[in-house]
């Protein structure tokens, strides 16, 4: 194959960490080789891959291409015991791929074709000793040819976006886990996760089906949401972030799933007075915080991550993503099945001077937390999708200012470096699903393959 490296770790992995070197193929579970392998100098065949196989039977080969003749070829030609072909057209596609089977990457190595050629056209294969200076043949000076150099360090970069997304802030992943224990969440869930006692489960797989789900977030745009919320309630299915939902159910919006991942026991004041919920269903992370998820008084269901479904031997599982508004809209598509789906309240920025609606923050919560929740966070300007409505100069920018007022064109809102990250993730997930998906955000920032909607005008045309 070749010896062009890029080890994948729990770091981030950008163009400039391709090395090269000895691929310690014992060393790693997966083999990612980038192109055809039956079409490269001096090999032209799999007898790399198998020899690689016999010397270490326990790593799978994957072989990433782009043209659909590559793929016909690799599908017939591997060994589906051990190796694998994967098509890669579409860079937002092979994200949510690589996303789906991040756990089994970690650790892999990606190896891009490499050899040796002198002037006289002698061919060789490398040598993972050292580099050669001159041919083995004729002792000339030899070349070193690196056709697919580029993808190989773009595939790098888009398998380094994807870990960012995954641990955008490892500082606060470490800082999460020693201050909870998530395992002692999933273990206290397992009672509701279960369906332990019956009465508090139910089966949502398919219930929205030819529907539309609108997801709320609690940022400062649901509060303008809310009228349209109530018009639409009975024509679609409404699912919040727990925090909203009070909010909601005393505006009088019918709230169909609630969702919560927060790991800490304080959020679950989110909760706090709430009693007769209906038919209104908890949709809960596996490692949500225990009380959070005993205070809600009806039914729940889990959305199971890789790690526990693993375990449990559960088929069924979601990518969770930066937040629970990643949740919702994996959710929404994978086990609701939704036909569309409209995102509200997900402003992404701070669309008003607060960064949540309000009475969305519990009193409750611990003093640091409501000051943060409560903070702007490394203000940055991004493109937004308002057109000049709602305007407010602490929260929205035009590129240029000109005397008397600011220049025509597109309108930036504030936001920040985590909200971006989540912009991005949320494109990927698009991409993933397939799904038409529709931003009612009307100041929020503008996400890729999520298409402004202006709610107040939003008609369904389908019943229930």
């Amino acid at each position: 194959m070749s010896n062009e490296l890029v080890p994948v770790a729990s770091g981030t992995v950008t163009a400039a960490t391709v090395q090269r070197g000895v691929p310690q193929v014992m060393d790693t579970k997966v083999l990612i080789h980038i192109g055809n392998p039956m079409l490269e100098e001096p090999h032209k065949s799999l007898e790399r891959a198998q020899k690689m196989h016999v010397e270490a039977p326990n790593v799978r080969l994957v072989c990433l291409v782009w043209e659909e003749s590559d793929y016909k070829q690799l599908d017939a030609a591997l060994d589906k015991s051990y190796s694998s072909v994967i098509m890669w057209d579409d860079d937002m596609k092979l994200q949510a791929y690589l996303l789906d089977h991040l756990i089994e990457f970690i650790g892999a190595m990606v190896v891009g074709p490499r050899w040796y050629k002198c002037p006289d056209n002698h061919v060789q294969a490398g040598t993972y000793k050292e580099l050669q200076k001159e041919c083995e043949v004729c002792k000339k000076p030899i070349e070193l040819v690196e056709p697919l150099k580029q993808r190989l360090e773009r595939f790098a970069e888009l398998f380094g976006r994807v870990l960012h997304l995954s641990n955008f802030d490892t500082r606060s992943g470490q800082w999460l886990l020693s201050n909870v224990n998530p395992m002692r969440n999933i273990f206290l869930n397992m009672r509701y996760a279960l369906g332990c006692p019956h009465e508090t489960i139910v089966e949502p797989n398919g219930a929205a089906i030819g529907k539309t789900v609108i997801i709320c977030g609690a940022g400062p745009s649901l509060e303008d949401a809310i009228p349209h919320l109530r018009r639409l309630q009975d024509t679609c299915i409404i699912m919040a972030v727990g925090r909203a939902y009070k909010l909601l159910h005393a505006s009088g919006v019918r709230v169909d799933y609630v969702a919560s991942v927060e790991m800490f026991e304080w959020d679950a004041a989110i909760f706090d007075d709430v009693e007769d919920v209906g038919d209104t269903v908890l949709v809960f992370a596996s490692v949500c915080a225990h009380e959070t998820v005993k205070k809600w008084p009806g039914k729940k269901v889990c959305m199971w991550d890789a790690e526990t479904a693993k375990v449990l031997d559960i088929k069924e599982w979601i990518f969770g993503g930066n937040s629970v508004a990643h949740h919702m809209l994996n959710y929404s598509a994978q086990i609701l099945k939704a036909d569309e789906i409209v995102m509200a309240g997900i402003d992404l920025a701070y669309t008003k001077p607060r960064t949540h609606a309000m009475s969305t923050t519990p009193t409750s919560w611990p003093k640091e937390v409501r000051e943060k929740d409560e903070a702007y966070h490394e203000e940055e300007w991004v493109p937004c999708t308002a057109k000049g409505q709602d305007f407010h100069p602490e929260c929205h920018m035009a590129p240029c200012a000109i005397q008397g007022g600011f220049a025509p064109g597109p309108i930036h809102v504030r936001s920040s470096p985590a909200y971006k990250d989540f912009a991005i993730l949320f494109e990927i997930l698009i991409a993933k699903h397939g799904k038409k998906v529709w931003n009612a955000c009307p100041n929020g920032q503008k996400i890729g393959g999520a298409e402004f909607l202006d709610i107040s005008t939003y008609r369904l045309t389908q019943a229930g």
